[in-house]
């Protein structure tokens, strides 16, 4: 998607999904996400939400690293860098489709956080979203079309889910396991947040996208910008006979339980050694599960 493709184009995305909320909401939630979402309740976490963009090299580290993600982690209010949030990928995330029965993944393209009040306990909602010229069973009214929405409740782990809540929904094993490839996700990303692996910038509105705002009563947002540090170049066959790599890789990358001796806490870190070859080419991330331990 063209939109995707830039930092600034989150701001447009982010404005036609608050037009369909507030004026086709009910064309987006069906009856398998109604008692999660409602329209107002996602046109309100847009309106006040932080917006980032994550560039397709991160978006290729956020599609390995979330794979083998430790379920063990504990979600906590603490690990939002804001109440709310909106990010938009510039390469679509495969996943489990919570729904379909076939092998087909589905593939995102943004997500938003929340915190929300989920049956009477907090948590962050989620709700995700997906190309709308990909998906024709989908509602869609803009470039994105809904895909459905979830929660993970706070102090509990990924793969926790509360009898009470869950056990009357009836969700299939499958939808099960979508939810918690969606905590995965989420808790992944904001993780490498937290990495020297990351590297941010802030892409500022412009002077027509201000005038704009100011027509439509708002302020136009800045958009921070997630992308991949260069760890560390190897050198080894500079002086040596050239070798024509096809492609960019990383190496050894994978979680560690770390010790946090300050807040007396483990939380996962992400471990990338460094990127092997030439700059100019595209990153690839072999889709290996690795196992973690403690």
């Amino acid at each position: 998607m063209i939109l995707a493709s830039t930092p600034r184009g989150v701001v447009r995305l982010r404005d036609e999904l608050l037009h369909t909320w507030q004026n086709y909401g009910h064309l987006f939630v069906s009856q398998t996400y109604a008692n999660l979402t409602s329209p107002q309740g996602e046109f309100v976490s847009l309106e006040r939400s932080e917006l980032l963009w994550v560039s397709a090299d991160m978006c290729h580290l956020l599609n390995t690293a979330e794979k083998s993600f430790p379920v063990e982690t504990i979600l906590r209010e603490d690990d939002l860098p804001s109440d709310f949030g909106f990010v938009v990928f510039e390469e679509t995330l495969s996943g489990l489709d919570a729904v379909r029965t076939d092998d087909e993944p589905i593939h995102i393209r943004a997500m938003a956080w929340a915190l929300a009040r989920v049956a009477g306990k907090f948590a962050i909602h989620l709700s995700f979203y997906v190309d709308s010229n990909r998906y024709g069973h989908v509602s869609s009214l803009g470039h994105l079309a809904y895909a459905g929405s979830s929660e993970w409740f706070f102090d509990t782990a990924a793969d926790y889910f509360f009898p009470e809540i869950y056990e009357p929904r009836g969700l299939s094993a499958q939808a099960l396991e979508s939810i918690v490839e969606d905590r995965r996700r989420i808790a992944s990303l904001l993780m490498l947040l937290h990495q020297p692996l990351v590297v941010e910038g802030i892409a500022k509105a412009g002077r027509q996208e201000r005038r704009d705002a100011e027509r439509r009563g708002r302020e136009a947002p800045d958009v921070r910008i997630l992308t991949l540090r260069e760890i560390r170049r190897d050198h080894d066959d500079v002086e040596h006979r050239p070798t024509n790599w096809s492609h960019r890789w990383l190496v050894s990358g994978h979680w560690r339980n770390q010790w946090y001796a300050t807040e007396q806490v483990h939380r996962p870190i992400w471990i990338a050694p460094f990127i092997k070859g030439p700059s100019e080419k595209e990153l690839f991330i072999r889709p290996t599960v690795r196992a973690w331990r403690r």
